[in-house]
């Protein structure tokens, strides 16, 4: 499904500047944080569309067609792209915010 995990991947990789982290870590928490964005992105979806919608999109996904899906979501969801790129930025704002606590906390 949309966006593209390996995108998807990248972009917090980048954001959060995990590039230091050793690569088995690293990719522990980039999974994590993938499956977090993808839950928060379907329910922000499943809010904007109809029931009907929202059945036939759930048949797309049984059906595991990511092309598919994404011009399904594109057609239904005025602001689609926008809806991901926001869902994304304000997960990696929290995940930003929270390391910022953390290394506050540890410093005081």
């Amino acid at each position: 499904m949309p966006p593209k995990t390996q995108t998807l991947q990248n972009d917090i990789v980048s954001a959060l500047g995990l590039n230091d982290l050793p690569k088995e870590t690293r990719d522990e928490l980039i999974a994590k944080m993938v499956e977090v964005v993808i839950k928060r992105l379907l329910l922000n979806i499943f809010d904007r569309l109809s029931e009907d919608s929202a059945e036939e999109f759930g048949k797309l996904q049984t059906s595991g067609d990511a092309d598919a899906m994404e011009v399904f979501l594109k057609e239904k969801i005025e602001d689609y792209d926008n809806l991901v790129q926001t869902t994304v930025s304000d997960f990696i704002a929290e995940v930003k915010g929270t390391i910022e606590t953390l290394k506050s906390s540890i410093n005081a």
